[in-house]
């Protein structure tokens, strides 16, 4: 009977009639949905990406603008990874900046391994490990206490008195000479931070070069399928098919974008 049925209902055009409308935009209408910043920053991203060659001779001028696509829907998102596991804000340092959410340590990284980065953004760099900002807050904080100290102390001539000046004095040096150090590396990773975040070149070099510098492990490795392997470990592991996958996915938005916006 429902057999029946449904070859009445066919024959009638009552099903033939009904289509099913996806809620899936079209490439053009992503496209279309660009605005004049995304595109500019499509075609940085494209731009840099034509530059970058891996050891076999692989360009990534899609690639790098469909990474950004993901990461920041192509500078929508400009600060991720904000909150630790606790819930609690990060420091803007601690977190990944810019359309490629970039990670400062990642960042100074490339910089480094890379001669041509490094003769271009040295300034940007330092050597010796990066300092938390909490423990330039901290050390700020035990100045303070130490000079306050020093200035009870100074005028008093009781054995302790004596002894807490002494010993407030040596530590205040200390303290000092750290701040010396740490507010040079602070105003350093200022630097490098601002350029992360405004200057999408630079963004674009920094993360092409990384992912080219996935891209030649996985070659030297002979990884299968190691285009998405390094496009996986961009965002963290040499199995993360989902990233690749999602990155794979713009690819078509920013061919046509390239074709009919730039």
């Amino acid at each position: 009977m429902k057999k029946l049925i449904l070859i009445g209902l066919l024959s009638s055009g009552l099903l033939a009639s009904t289509s099913i409308k996806s809620d899936t935009p079209s490439l053009k209408e992503k496209v279309d949905s660009l605005t004049t910043e995304q595109v500019e920053r499509i075609g940085v991203a494209y731009s840099v990406g034509k530059t970058i060659k891996a050891n076999d001779g692989k360009t990534f001028e899609t690639t790098l603008p469909s990474i950004a696509g993901v990461e920041s829907y192509w500078g929508s998102v400009s600060v991720g990874d904000k909150y630790d596991k606790n819930g609690r804000l990060k420091h803007l340092f601690d977190s990944s900046l810019g359309d490629y959410q970039i990670k400062m340590d990642t960042a100074r990284l490339t910089i480094k391994d890379n001669k041509v980065l490094f003769e271009k953004y040295k300034d940007l760099i330092y050597d010796g490990e990066r300092v938390k900002y909490d423990t330039f807050l901290s050390n700020i904080r035990a100045i303070s206490k130490y000079s306050k100290i020093i200035a009870e102390t100074k005028t008093k001539g009781d054995s302790k008195s004596i002894k807490d000046y002494n010993f407030a004095k040596q530590q205040l040096s200390k303290c000092v000479e750290l701040h010396n150090e740490y507010s040079k590396k602070i105003a350093t990773d200022s630097k490098l931070a601002n350029k992360l975040l405004n200057d999408h070149k630079f963004s674009a070099e920094i993360a092409g070069n990384y992912l080219k510098d996935m891209y030649n492990i996985a070659l030297a490795r002979n990884y299968k399928n190691l285009y998405k392997r390094a496009v996986g470990r961009y965002n963290g592991g040499w199995s993360n098919m989902n990233y690749a996958n999602a990155v794979v996915d713009n690819l078509g938005v920013v061919s046509k974008t390239v074709k009919t916006k730039l």
